[in-house]
Order: C-alpha cells, then structure tokens, then sequence
C-alpha cells in the first residue's frame, strides 16, 4: 500500500486547524483531527518531549491503520479468531471512552502523591458474613470505637474485638502500606487519618475497619527478589520448627561461602513456583506479603545482598534482593509513568472516572427525571411484554413521561 505521510512539523501546525489530510494508505484517507482524537486518548499523563511522543505515536498508527485495512482486504475479519479478538479489542476501546480524563489525570497525581508515603498502620477488623453477624459485628465496631474515643490503648482494644488472627501477635499492627496496597476506599481512609489519630468505623464489602495511623516515612518503592522458603509444615511442633531453623542456617552459611543461591531454591525452597525459577519473585511493593518478609527485603541495602534466615508464620525465608526501584521526584520518568498508568487502569479506583463521565454526560445531555410510579410501570411493561391488560387502573399509561433528554421526552411507550 503506498503512504503519504505529511512531516511533523506540519503536523503540529494543523493541530488545531481539524480536517487536513494527514497521510493516505491506498484509496483511504486519515486527516489531523482524527489522528490528535486517537493520540490525546491515548496519551494522558505528562509528556516531556511532544514532537518526539507525537512521531511515535504516528508511526504506530501508520501501521494500525495499513495491517486493520489488509485484514480486511483479505477477509480476516470473518474468521472465528480474528472476531472474538476484536471483540474484546472493542471492550477494551468501550472501557477508555467510559475514563474521563480530567479525573483519571487527577485520580494519577493522587496515586503519586500517595505512592510517595509509607504509612506504618494499625487496623481492626470485624467481617460482614450475613445478617446476624452483620448486626453483631457493626455493634461490636461501634463499641471499640467507643473504647478507643475513652482512650483505650489501640492494640488492647484490637485484641479484644479484631477478627483478624494474626491480632494476637501483633496488637493490630500490619505494618506499613503505600497506595494501592488496600482497596481504594480503604486506601482513602487511611490517607485522610493524620498520623497518631484512628478512623471513624468504615464499612467496605468485606467487613467494618477502624484504621490507626502509626507513623509516616519515605516511601522505599518495589522491590524484586529471590528467596529460599523453607515451610512450616501444618501443626508444627517446637522441635519440627527448630530442625527447619538449623537447616535454613546451613543453607545461609553456604551462601555467603560462595554457594549458588539459584542452585539451593531449586533443590530446597517450598515456595514451588519460584523454586523452578533459582528463587526469583516477581516485582513487589508494601502490602503484598507478610510484614516480617517485607521488612527483611527492604532492608538489604544493595543488590545481591542476602539475609539471615527470617521466620514468619509460613516459615523460615532466606532472601536475596535482585534489583530495587525508587519513586521518582515526579512523572517526568516515563517509565514510572507509565507502569503507574497501567496500574491506574487496572485498579478499582477507575470506576471513580466512570462515575464522573456518566455525570458529566447526564448534565451535558439536560437529562431530567419525570414524576411517576415505579411500582406501576413494572406492572405496565408486564402487561405490554404479556399482550394483556393489567387487572387494575395503572397510573403509569402509554403517554406517561419518564424522562426529558433535551428538548425531547421520552414516555413510557417509547
């Protein structure tokens, strides 16, 4: 197929004059405004370069646009395959005209800002499992919260009424927790409680939450790394976890004397599916693993360092940090950038965007609802779904306004 192509630098002149030619793949035509649309969604966060970001881009669209149109010359398009292919393809195109985009560029400095900070947190918690526990448990939330409002110490009043097991141990204290290590509206309460104060009691799809600041540091990133599990087997006794102990003692002292930490994972660790890879982990931030673990991790200071054997409840770990990343000083790294905007995307904090567009889209269309009975007009489409009448007087008829969008009425006929 031939290409035109017109340069960048006219590109960027006819940025804001729409519908000039842009470049041509055999009798088809592409012109400026459709080619800025496609970049502008596709392209939200912070660019340092524009000229640069906008030939790339064109470039990809050059292809898109000449590989859809072969496709189709050769009739891709009716094959099982290639169908359900574009099938998600358009959901996933259905999902970005559903993301507002001033939200999601706020929803990303927040993430940022947030990703910035640890906070160190103490939590209480009590599920929602059915009515009666439900009942129970909101009771039992409110009561703590009265205790702590009294001046109870958190951990004493964590112990006595927290569901979470691992209270016994540890007063409540999970450690520290960056963005995206709880879910977003539980992120948002523990962000908006200053340090050294609780949370009012918060209710979440899985339960009621009172969260504790602790303390606030420095964020220390993601971390990758390998590790040696050597597990506690189900009821383990004190001489079984000794054993283990020793064992994971020896297997450190060969390390550090130039042992193959990849070789020993393989031939050692329980932690089978990263056994098979010499140990390795993939990529993870706070939140992710138990507390113990995580501390221990962060610790090493640099790469290939590795730490003493460390228990957590599942076992002993021995550790090796394979390469660590800091957050940056701002969104200008693109990288970070842009793995922020993949998580961005993928976490429950997007459908706050969705929420805002649909918003926008109701206000923007003058939407406006009409008075009537919900009741009736159940009664109503039954009956016209039905071919029959309904036995009584409905107050819901075929002339019935429901809504107005604009200057045009919709009625329930329509």
């Amino acid at each position: 197929m031939k290409t035109i192509l017109l340069s960048l630098a006219t590109l960027m002149i006819v940025s804001n004059t729409g519908a000039q030619t842009l470049f041509t793949y055999g009798p088809y035509t592409v012109d400026a405004k459709e080619f800025l649309a496609a970049y502008k969604k596709n392209n939200t966060g912070p660019v340092t370069d524009k000229a640069k970001s906008m030939r790339h881009y064109l470039d990809l669209y050059i292809q898109s646009k000449i590989k859809v149109r072969d496709a189709y010359d050769r009739h891709l398009d009716t094959m099982p395959a290639f169908a359900e292919e574009l099938g998600t393809l358009r959901s996933q195109v259905i999902q970005n005209y559903l993301t507002d985009p001033e939200s999601f560029n706020k929803l990303m400095n927040e993430a940022f800002a947030r990703s910035r900070k640890d906070i160190r947190t103490a939590h209480i918690f009590l599920p929602r499992n059915g009515k009666q526990d439900t009942d129970s448990n909101w009771r039992k939330i409110q009561e703590a919260y009265k205790m702590l409002q009294k001046g109870q110490a958190f951990a004493s009043v964590a112990k006595l009424y927290s569901a979470d097991p691992s209270v016994v141990n540890n007063g409540g204290d999970i450690g520290y927790l960056t963005a995206f290590s709880l879910p977003y509206s539980l992120e948002n309460v523990l962000y908006g409680t200053p340090v050294g104060k609780y949370s009012v009691p918060f209710v979440s799809a899985s339960g009621y939450h009172i969260f504790k600041n602790l303390g606030e540091r420095k964020a220390v990133g993601r971390i990758r790394t390998a590790q040696i599990l050597l597990a506690f087997p189900p009821g383990a006794d004190a001489a079984t976890k000794k054993r283990i102990a020793s064992l994971a003692d020896s297997l450190y002292q060969r390390i550090i004397k130039g042992a193959d930490f990849g070789e020993l994972a393989k031939q050692y660790s329980n932690d089978y599916l990263s056994a098979a890879m010499g140990g390795q982990m993939t990529e993870f931030g706070l939140g992710t693993y138990d507390p113990v673990f995580e501390n221990a991790a962060f610790l090493l200071a640099k790469d290939g360092a590795v730490s003493k054997p460390v228990m957590t409840a599942h076992g002993y770990h021995i550790i090796k940090r394979i390469s660590k990343s800091d957050v940056p000083a701002s969104l200008a790294d693109k990288t970070y950038a842009e793995n922020l905007k993949y998580r961005v995307q993928n976490d429950n904090r997007i459908e706050q965007t969705k929420e805002l567009l649909f918003t926008k889209i109701v206000a923007k269309a003058g939407l406006k609802d009409a008075p009537f009975d919900m009741t009736d007009l159940g009664l109503y489409t039954d009956s016209m779904l039905d071919g029959r009448l309904s036995g009584k007087r409905l107050s819901v008829q075929s002339e019935t306004p429901l809504f107005k969008i604009g200057n045009r009425m919709i009625t329930a006929v329509d």
